[in-house]
């Protein structure tokens, strides 16, 4: 029989398809893995929070989003997985700081912006609201256009 090879990007593979499968503490099982193979790797430590987030485990998913962004300040979805967790708890003023960093990592994430107008329309912050909702407006509408193009 072969041997089962457990490289970092292949157990990340598995611990991904674990998680569409709704197999959430399984796929975590398999980043920890990864993990334990290459400690540094950011998108291990995402997919990780993103499993634990969807296995109610949402104070260990946010420690997996923050330790992804450490180690990969430009990992947007890292930043953007963390802010809309803290959205959902009503930690606005703490989403906020982080939907900035995944702008600020990615200024074309239109899903950013928008959840960063979400937040500031939470808060009664009516022009920021404004400004980040034209912000994800102006990109998605850029998007579709480039598509039409073809």
């Amino acid at each position: 029989m072969p041997e089962e090879n457990n490289a970092p990007s292949e157990l990340v593979a598995k611990g991904n398809l674990l998680t569409s499968a709704g197999r959430f503490v399984e796929a975590v099982s398999a980043f920890d893995k990864a993990l334990e193979e290459n400690p540094r790797y950011a998108e291990a430590w995402n997919n990780r929070g993103i499993a634990l987030v969807n296995a109610n485990m949402v104070n260990e998913a946010l420690k997996s989003f923050e330790t992804a962004g450490d180690l990969d300040p430009k990992h947007t979805d890292a930043w953007y997985n963390m802010g809309v967790v803290l959205s959902c708890q009503g930690k606005y003023e703490d989403a906020i700081k982080y939907l900035r960093k995944a702008t600020d990592a990615n200024p074309d994430n239109s899903y950013a912006w928008n959840n960063l107008g979400m937040v500031f329309k939470h808060l009664n912050r009516d022009a920021e609201a404004k400004e980040a909702f034209d912000k994800a407006q102006g990109l998605s509408v850029r998007r579709q256009g480039s598509c039409q193009r073809r």
